[in-house]
């Protein structure tokens, strides 16, 4: 059942992410993901309580190996897919777990913003 559900939610999200302009990374894309999933949040919480939180990181890690296609196995860019994955789904997770104070265009500015810098100091 869980990945029934799971499944009906990827697919709603790929039509509607067929309307952009294929570029995960764009504040369009991004804002798209804070939006969409923000309607499923209490399934997503529920499944990350029950320790099953990785399914949907190999949902993002899948998705972006789909739109950028097969690269050579030493290209550097294939590290910057999981990279941005990660990064993406620990930030849309954590602002889920704190009830989503920041309105989605606010969050897909921030991500887009970190990204536009290049990496994030921690300093």
């Amino acid at each position: 059942m869980l990945i029934k559900i799971t499944d009906d939610i990827m697919e709603e999200y790929r039509k509607r992410a067929e309307k952009l302009e294929n570029d995960f990374f764009s504040y369009e894309a991004i804002l798209l993901i804070f939006r969409y999933f923000k309607t499923y949040k209490k399934f997503i919480l529920s499944v990350y309580k029950a320790g099953l939180a990785y399914i949907y990181l190999d949902l993002f890690d899948q998705e972006l190996e789909n739109h950028m296609g097969d690269m050579p196995y030493n290209d550097i860019h294939r590290y910057k897919v999981y990279f941005y994955s990660g990064a993406l789904y620990n930030v849309f997770l954590k602002w889920l777990q704190n009830g989503m104070k920041e309105h989605p265009s606010a969050m897909a500015s921030m991500v887009t913003e970190m990204l536009e810098q290049g990496a994030y100091p921690l300093a």
